[in-house]
């Protein structure tokens, strides 16, 4: 009995190891494909759509990347959607901000 519960125990973390890795490499992939002026639907396509919308105090933080926004460009972000995966120990978030157009002026990820 003890070791049917360490095999189904084994072979459950096993899988949300895979499942994790598996779901981050796809948004990664997804995140690299985006690109500057692409709409809120294009973004969505290929990140999906259960995002969470935000909408951005007043001092949002804009990157592309890892390169911070000039104040102007920050000054232009309407809106951001996040995509986070729970990793364990830490959470990864694909963030994009977009303009009042909807179109998309910023991208980031945060671990």
């Amino acid at each position: 009995m003890l070791i049917a519960v360490i095999l189904v125990l084994s072979t459950t973390g096993a899988w949300l190891l895979y499942s994790t890795a598996h779901t981050i490499k796809e948004l990664d992939r997804n995140y690299q494909l985006t690109e500057k002026g692409m709409s809120k639907a294009q973004v969505e396509g290929l990140m999906g759509q259960n995002g969470k919308w935000l909408i951005p105090d007043q001092d949002p933080l804009g990157f592309w990347d890892e390169v911070r926004m000039l104040d102007s460009e920050r000054a232009q972000i309407h809106s951001s959607v996040s995509y986070t995966v729970d990793a364990f120990f830490l959470q990864i978030t694909f963030e994009f901000s977009f303009s009042e157009d909807g179109k998309l002026i910023g991208r980031h990820t945060y671990d």
